[in-house]
């Protein structure tokens, strides 16, 4: 019998649940993780024997998200579906054009690591109240973002950002003070000079570690400096400009790890 068979089955038998309902075999603590059955295999396939406990419930279920800006999106999707498909339909959801570019990460867990994009969400061991981070994790069409997909600017201008104000990507003086100088514009607007005065400044939430520790007063002056240049500009541009910049470091799009012998 197949799962799409045994299925329809429960359904006619007990009366309940609809189109929108499968079959999923419970985790064993300490030996498997959850999974849907899949409706064009067989029951034998699964190596199901009597006995063996499994649930007939909805597949879709209230996902959350959150975003590199800290916004946390709720959307409902199919807990059956891997995580290369759940990537996609997020995509459609959020109007991204190129979905196939992110993927997931579990909060809480080292941020190098991602879930199997072959796998489903239990597959790859993620409870159902776990948050789950959108990131980019293939950087092979960034040339092609532009201020006409604004979505996808802004995710990719929230991880480049990130990753200059970790210090995961070295820049020279220059480079520090530029970037940082557009990410006033983009958060704070125009510079406005009876306000953006000595001190306004937080140099650990725009400058990499290194240089936001090395001679703070001179940074903060060079960077209100180069802020002063931008009046006029647009956030999309700005977010644009420190995207462009980013993409001209020699490390963007390298990924380090951490190697213990």
């Amino acid at each position: 019998m197949s799962v799409s068979e045994a299925t329809k089955s429960i359904r006619e038998k007990t009366g309940e649940g609809g189109a929108d309902h499968g079959i999923f075999l419970p985790p064993i603590p300490g030996k498997t993780t959850g999974r849907w059955l899949k409706d064009d295999r067989t029951l034998q396939y699964y190596d199901l024997t009597s006995g063996t406990e499994i649930h007939y419930k909805k597949k879709h279920r209230p996902l959350k998200i959150r975003l590199l800006d800290a916004s946390i999106r709720t959307m409902l999707v199919d807990d059956s579906q891997t995580v290369a498909e759940l990537v996609e339909t997020i995509g459609e959801k959020m109007n991204i054009a190129n979905p196939e570019e992110f993927s997931l990460q579990v909060e809480g867990r080292p941020e190098g690591e991602w879930l199997n994009a072959a796998q489903s969400l239990h597959e790859n061991g993620v409870p159902d109240d776990a948050l789950l981070i959108l990131r980019k994790k293939f950087f092979y069409s960034d040339q092609n973002v532009d201020r006409s997909d604004p979505m996808q600017l802004h995710l990719l201008y929230l991880q480049c950002r990130d990753a200059i104000t970790a210090g995961n990507h070295p820049t020279q003086k220059d480079e520090a003070i530029n970037l940082a100088a557009l990410q006033c514009q983009v958060e704070h607007e125009n510079f406005d000079p009876k306000k953006h005065i000595e001190k306004f400044l937080n140099l650990k939430d725009i400058l990499a570690p290194g240089w936001a520790k090395k001679n703070p007063k001179e940074m903060e002056k060079l960077i209100l400096g180069e802020w002063k240049k931008l009046v006029g500009m647009s956030e999309s541009n700005a977010k644009y400009r420190y995207v462009q910049l980013c993409r001209s470091l020699k490390t963007y799009g390298i990924t380090t790890y951490l190697v213990k012998e």
